[in-house]
Parts: C-alpha cells; structure tokens; sequence
C-alpha cells in the first residue's frame, strides 16, 4: 500500500534487496500502484515498463548524491543498485511508451552485459523524462541508443564504461554531472539539445560527437571541461547550427597524440559559432604521454558560416592554432588569442 507520501516500496511487491532473485515483476507491480522508493540494497531487472508520469526514486541512509562506487561494484557505493539481468539488448529501463517520467537516486550497473549489443540503462524512446542524480556503469548505451531519439532532462548524472554514454538526444537538456571513462560520450544525432556544465573527460574517443546531417541543429554547448578525450574534446560532422560557448578544453587525444587529436574538429560543416572558450594541452596526471593535442582545432573538408571569436586559442605545440583549410566562406576570426 502507498505511504502517506503517495509512495510504494517495490520490497513489499516481494523485490529482493540481495540481487540474487530476479525483482523485475515486484518493480512492474510497484509502478502499477504508483510512486515507487527503492530502500538501499541492490536489485536484479531488466526490462522495467515505466508508467507514464511514474516516478522512482532510490532511498539511502546517507543520501544519494555524489560519486558512488569504484566501476564494477568492489567498492562502497552509496545509492540503490540496480543490476542488469543478462538479455541482449534489454534496458534496466523501458521507456518507450512513458511520458513525463522521472527516475532519480540509482546506480544502474550494466553487470557484465554491457558489451556491444548488451544491455542498456535507459533504453531509447522516453518522452520528456527527468532523470537525475543517477549512476550509469558498464552498458552498452547508457542513455537512450543510436535507433530511436530521447528527449528528457538529464539532470546532474554520473556515466562511466559504456561503450556510448548518451545517444540520440532531441529536445533534450544535459545539466552538470559527468561523463567519463566511456569509450564515446554523448553521441547527438538528432536536433534541439543543451549541454550545460558538464565534465566530459577520459573518454576513449570523441568526449561529444555530432553528426546531425543537418544544417539548423539548434546544438548549444555552454560551460563544462573537455580533458583527456581520447581523439577529440567536440568533433562536429555535417552538422550545423551550432554554439559552443565558455568550454574549457585541455589534453585531448591522450596518451598517443595521435593523427586527428584535437580540442575541436569540423567536418563539412556550417553555422558554427565558437566564443569564450579556453583550450591548453598537456600530458597525462602521472606525467606520462604526449604534450596534447598538437593542434586546437582541424578543418576537414569545406566548412561554411565559422565564427570564432573572443577565445584563447592554445593547445598547440607547434604552428598554427589550426590545421587543415580555414573557412573561405563567411569566416569570422575576432579577437581570438592564439
């Protein structure tokens, strides 16, 4: 029965707080009767439905935010776990059909099925969900996939080891929180997307990819640290509509530097605006690797309708700020310290 707050507790739906016994049904069962509190343990799922308007929330003696667990549950870990049970491709969350939404206070934990093809934390297809103070370890797709757009508001979470941290946002909002140690970070290939104060760092790859194929993406990235991205802090391809504004980028391609390493890459692009920004390179936190990346930003291909302006155009060993061919239509280069 509901508390006096409204909620249920999926434990008196028969869930098991010792992740030995599959709770998938005790969760289903809990959101049929209304808001749900998940009391501290850790619980195997998979494929939970998510009523429209649902809300759950993860209850523990110390609170849920902050940094939770050291990957892969040896540690201490200070938030509700849910654990994925194994099924190719199966989020811990179905989302597809609910509106409104919101999930805050778990540690979702991929659980040795986060391979490619493996499990998701959130699949895609939300409608507008609030998803916030959560953990997202080891899956495939942390948030969302790269089949079908997800909107929502992102707010303050934690994503590590998964193969693409957060894909396929429209309509979306990322505040604050981190994505780290992912092999990509967040992969925009849909439209109308704010990423505001993130820490996008030690990814393997691209921190953020976009590769819209659209002109007018209305992408606006504001605030937050790129640092120790494996290839490139911002790649942008074929994409356009575009503010990147007040970023601090240091250390990309790390620990290689290799071809292609740089804090920005534009790739046939157009309508980009870059200003405020501050980018810097350097080597490894233990002092190993190489002083990265060579260059702040590369040109490949033609791009079109490029601004920089009033940004601290470092990160380079030698030459130039810039490799590749500058913009010859409607570049603008204001105030720029290089």
């Amino acid at each position: 029965m509901a508390d006096l707050t409204g909620e249920v507790n999926v434990l008196d739906y028969g869930a098991d707080p010792t992740g030995a016994a599959d709770s998938t049904a005790a969760f289903n069962n809990a959101f049929a009767a209304g808001s749900v509190v998940v009391p501290f343990g850790k619980y195997l799922v998979s494929n939970i439905n998510v009523a429209g308007r649902g809300h759950i929330r993860g209850s523990a003696p110390l609170g849920y935010t902050g940094d939770s667990s050291t990957s892969g549950l040896t540690g201490s870990y200070s938030k509700p776990v849910l654990l994925a049970k194994a099924g190719s491709g199966q989020p811990i969350f179905n989302m597809s059909n609910s509106r409104y939404a919101t999930i805050e206070g778990l540690y979702l934990y991929g659980n040795g099925f986060g391979g490619v093809g493996g499990a998701r934390g959130i699949g895609s297809g939300a409608y507008n969900p609030t998803i916030r103070d959560c953990t997202f370890d080891s899956f495939d797709f942390g948030y969302g996939d790269d089949m079908k757009t997800s909107g929502g508001q992102l707010l303050n979470n934690q994503f590590m080891k998964c193969n693409t941290a957060i894909s396929g946002l429209e309509d979306a909002l990322v505040m604050g929180g981190a994505v780290s140690a992912n092999t990509t970070g967040i992969h925009l290939w849909a439209s109308s997307v704010n990423i505001i104060g993130v820490r996008v760092e030690f990814n393997i790859r691209n921190g953020i990819l976009v590769g819209t194929n659209n002109n007018t993406s209305f992408i606006q990235i504001t605030g937050g640290l790129m640092d120790a991205n494996g290839v490139c802090g911002i790649s942008l391809y074929q994409s356009g509509g575009i503010i990147i504004n007040g970023v601090m980028f240091r250390r990309s391609g790390l620990p290689t530097n290799g071809a292609g390493s740089s804090h920005i890459t534009m790739d046939g692009c157009s309508q980009v605006i870059v200003s405020g920004c501050h980018t810097s390179h350097g080597v490894g936190d233990d002092g190993s690797g190489s002083d990265s990346p060579s260059t702040s930003v590369i040109f490949n291909n033609s791009n079109s309708q490029i601004q920089f302006v009033g940004n601290r155009l470092r990160g380079h060993t030698v030459g130039n700020w810039y490799t590749g061919t500058l913009p010859t239509v409607d570049f603008i280069n204001v105030g720029n310290l290089t």
